[in-house]
């Protein structure tokens, strides 16, 4: 991504983020879309965040990391910590191309990927050589995460404990810790809240590389993008897509 300001020579974890409501109509339809085109939510909602970072930098290959549960099996169903891990996807955005293609082709992808769920992500840039850019926040810099605050709700399919749970005789409350922003220079984080029956986007975004005004025109951007994908109005090309 292109950014408003110089970046740093050594990458600052300095971020900022700006949240906009997804109205229950339109995850209605993206429920509905998913049903037709036989994919997942969060196939669905990652595919439009590729489209967004194409329209947005006009790269058409690039990677995305994003958020995947390690729980190894019903050992671990109830046990409470931090069992989370990142992988990444390459991205690859046909211009000629329509949404119906990028969406199978990332939908295709993201299942050999959890194969390797479990690999380290911290260890991941001695698989390619990568060296360390003091400039870059490391392996990637556009992170996806999807979730939901009921552990019942199946639309995100991502488990977060609830508020009060019942574990060994014992009653659980969660500790909402706050999160560093800045971590990459972007972050789409999707969160469903339940039993509300609402749902909101987060964009998290570095402030040494992005304004706020680029951030809001970002989360506008995915909305409007993902609307379109629900209403079947996008071109048949990505590349007739406004910037």
């Amino acid at each position: 991504m292109p950014a408003d300001l110089p970046r740093p020579a050594v990458y600052r974890f300095v971020g900022a983020e700006v949240g906009v409501a997804l109205p229950a109509d339109l995850l209605a339809r993206v429920e509905a879309a998913c049903a037709a085109e036989n994919v997942t939510p969060f196939a669905y909602l990652l595919s439009v965040f590729q489209l967004l970072l194409h329209t947005a930098s006009g790269d058409t290959d690039f990677i995305v990391g994003y958020n995947v549960s390690v729980r190894p099996g019903r050992t671990f169903r109830d046990a409470v910590g931090y069992f989370v891990n990142t992988l990444l996807l390459r991205a690859r955005v046909e211009p000629d191309g329509s949404f119906p293609a990028l969406l199978r082709r990332t939908s295709e992808r993201l299942w050999p990927g959890l194969i390797h769920r479990d690999y380290p992500f911290a260890l991941m840039p001695r698989l390619v050589d990568a060296r360390r850019d003091p400039s870059r926040a490391g392996l990637i810099s556009t992170l996806f995460v999807m979730g939901a605050d009921d552990p019942a709700d199946p639309f995100f399919g991502i488990v977060v404990p609830g508020h009060r749970v019942e574990r060994a005789g014992l009653t659980v409350s969660q500790f909402d810790v706050p999160q560093q922003l800045g971590q990459f220079d972007l972050t789409l984080q999707v969160l469903r809240h339940a039993p509300a029956g609402r749902a909101e986007l987060k964009l998290k975004y570095n402030t040494s590389l992005f304004t706020a005004d680029t951030a809001g025109r970002l989360a506008d951007g995915y909305l409007g993008l993902l609307r379109a994908a629900a209403d079947g109005t996008l071109p048949p090309r990505l590349a007739e897509i406004d910037r």
